[in-house]
């Protein structure tokens, strides 16, 4: 769109500067941006932070722009300079939100889609990604904080960017809410997984730990008590989401034995292709591997941690510390501390 300036014309123009009636020389109307012009200088303002214009009167007719409660008016203007005005105005707007709007396409429809997501109660909000998605939302209200134009509020972006005001007018509670709601809803839509992933059906308390999907979780759970099914359970489940790929998860365990059944279940268990692709550690194991990574250097493991019999006993820890405590026992001080009741 090319450049407009509008200025009034005849009798009315004399008539208004003669009673001083408006402050206002011209409007110059550019792409994103529209000049007041007054005797000593201008005031460019941005057609998205318009909140309101209107126009009328009955002999001499006034233009009125509210601005961050600012109010520009132009007064002593005749019924045609009036229409011609809201006319430029009115074309320059639709042509400045298009513009907008089409700048900020992808990262509407992205807040949009997410709004959608909350709604329907599809994901568990982490705190992170809900202050995430809350942060660009806001963003989006501070650039464009303007009334959407009726010349444009039918466009795919205005009806999105028109849902993002109005999800940050209810957002007080949203998340938590959000959450409470979603883990029952997920538990039952997840209910064949939980069923079938081991022997038994997960409990109730252990479909919680799966499904609830904080940044960090941490689960207290006794020995026996199905920690590795959960966690079997919990790389099945992001699967099955589609949250990951199994390339994308670390599962670690403290013993060999848990490594082993861990991954057992995981190729048996797991509905993906590439389930042979998850990274399963022991602790130890996977500090081996980073500081290899890190010294390029061959890390010897110490016999206290690697050497076992046929029955997968450490022969050589057993006896460190059987030897270490007759050691220990010959101190008195050590000999009254073990012995006290």
């Amino acid at each position: 769109m090319g450049n407009q300036r509008f200025r009034p014309y005849g009798l009315y123009r004399f008539v208004a500067f003669l009673f001083g009636l408006t402050k206002f020389k011209s409007i110059d109307f550019l792409d994103e941006h529209f000049e007041l012009n007054f005797k000593n200088g201008s005031n460019s303002i941005k057609y998205v932070h318009v909140m309101e214009m209107k126009y009328g009167g009955i002999f001499f007719k006034k233009f009125q722009l509210t601005c961050y409660g600012n109010k520009y008016t132009f007064r002593g203007l005749s019924r045609r300079d009036c229409s011609r005005l809201v006319r430029y105005f009115e074309a320059a707007e639709k042509n400045a939100w298009k513009i907008k709007l089409k700048k900020h396409k992808e990262i509407i429809e992205s807040v949009s889609n997410w709004i959608e997501q909350v709604k329907s109660r599809t994901n568990y909000q982490r705190a992170s990604v809900f202050k995430s998605y809350v942060s660009k939302a806001r963003d989006l209200e501070a650039d464009i904080p303007g009334k959407i134009p009726n010349s444009v509020s039918e466009q795919k972006s205005a009806k999105e960017l028109d849902k993002v005001r109005n999800f940050l007018k209810n957002l007080h509670q949203e998340r938590e809410t959000n959450n409470r709601e979603y883990i029952p809803l997920e538990i039952e839509r997840q209910k064949r997984l939980f069923d079938e992933i081991k022997s038994n059906p997960l409990t109730e308390e252990q479909r919680k730990a799966v499904v609830i999907d904080e940044d960090s979780n941490l689960v207290v759970a006794a020995a026996g008590s199905g920690k590795t099914s959960v966690i079997v359970a919990k790389a099945a489940w992001l699967i099955e989401k589609g949250l990951r790929k199994p390339n994308e998860i670390l599962l670690l365990a403290f013993g060999a034995n848990a490594k082993s059944e861990m991954s057992e279940r995981l190729l048996e268990k797991v509905n993906s292709t590439d389930a042979d692709q998850f990274q399963v550690n022991t602790f130890h194991s996977l500090g081996k591997y980073i500081l290899e990574k890190c010294s390029k250097k061959k890390i010897t493991i110490s016999d206290l941690a690697s050497d076992r019999d046929e029955n997968n006993k450490n022969r050589v820890l057993a006896k460190f510390v059987k030897e270490t405590l007759s050691e220990k026992a010959k101190e008195p001080e050590y000999r009254k501390l073990i012995t006290k009741v």
